[in-house]
């Protein structure tokens, strides 16, 4: 009859070097062990380090670290939790890992995680983010104290700047050759004058027991509509700078009272517009009829005429 092995218990403590995960043993005659295993994210922010079968006797099948995420930028992110090194003494402690960020198919945020050997994991930030009034990523979660039955929201930012197009949405990240690319599509290709934001319906993953499921939201980028000396642009404000869009006019038409004026964005000529403009604007279209190129006066058949 096989007997059963007995698990034992080693007192220490655990650090990370170099993305790895050790553990310092108490008893001065057992030598410092690395855990083999990966690196993983819970829905909450807390790190996971899922173990190796060959050291699950010693450290069981997964080490939990209650983790919030400190700060993000452009090849690291530091987590940091509260190490109880007595019942009376805690310690802030921080896990600061180095590697790259990206984007998986889901939309979601993704951090690969960099190791001189092997491959410790992939922390996916599970759940929808969304971009501040300056246009970077913020990605929010909730954290729950299950003894006090409370609730607190935490939340990190990720810098960079935006590339927009017919169906994906581009952020390039501060300081970096980092870009991540999200599957989007533009609620509306008309777009009111006035309106000054463009639109996107974009899905991200939620993963669920039953699997991973995506839930649609909108993301809106907020600027203003110029006439250039060249071209129509619209600007943006993204953090401290401002990023003009630039779109060629491909055509100009009417429709019952309105002018509407067919663009087509300059960088990779696949983001296709339509603004519109009704008399209130009857000086701002002159200026997108002077940019395109277009005659100062412009009429068709039974439609409007307008004289600028």
């Amino acid at each position: 009859m096989l007997q059963k092995k007995k698990k034992f218990t080693v007192e220490g403590y655990y650090e990370i070097e170099g993305n790895s995960l050790y553990f310092h043993p108490a008893a001065p005659d057992i030598k410092t062990l690395e855990i083999k295993g990966k690196w993983k994210l819970d829905s909450q922010c807390n790190l996971l380090f899922l173990v190796n079968k060959s050291q699950n006797q010693l450290f069981g099948r997964t080490i939990t670290f209650k983790t919030i995420v400190e700060s993000a930028s452009k090849n690291k992110v530091v987590f940091s939790f509260q190490d109880r090194l007595t019942p009376s003494f805690k310690k802030i402690k921080r896990i600061a890992f180095t590697g790259r960020w990206s984007s998986d198919r889901f939309n979601r945020l993704t951090f690969k995680i960099k190791r001189k050997t092997g491959y410790p994991g992939q922390l996916v930030f599970n759940g929808s983010w969304d971009i501040t009034k300056n246009h970077s990523i913020i990605y929010s979660y909730v954290k729950e104290n299950l003894k006090t039955k409370t609730k607190r929201l935490y939340a990190f930012v990720l810098r960079g700047g935006w590339e927009l197009s017919r169906n994906h949405i581009s952020y390039r990240i501060e300081n970096s050759n980092t870009t991540l690319r999200f599957s989007a599509q533009l609620k509306s290709k008309k777009i009111a004058f006035f309106n000054n934001h463009l639109d996107y319906i974009i899905g991200i993953g939620i993963e669920t027991r039953r699997g991973i499921r995506k839930k649609s939201k909108t993301i809106s980028f907020w600027g203003k509509w110029v006439a250039l000396s060249h071209a129509v642009g619209f600007k943006i404000n993204m953090k401290s700078k401002v990023k003009t869009y630039l779109f060629s006019v491909e055509k100009a038409f009417s429709q019952k009272d309105k002018l509407i004026f067919s663009l087509r964005n300059k960088k990779d000529k696949k983001l296709l517009l339509e603004v519109e403009f009704d008399h209130r604007f009857s000086k701002d279209a002159l200026l997108f009829l002077k940019a395109g190129g277009q005659r100062k006066e412009f009429s068709v058949g039974a439609g409007i005429n307008w004289r600028f």
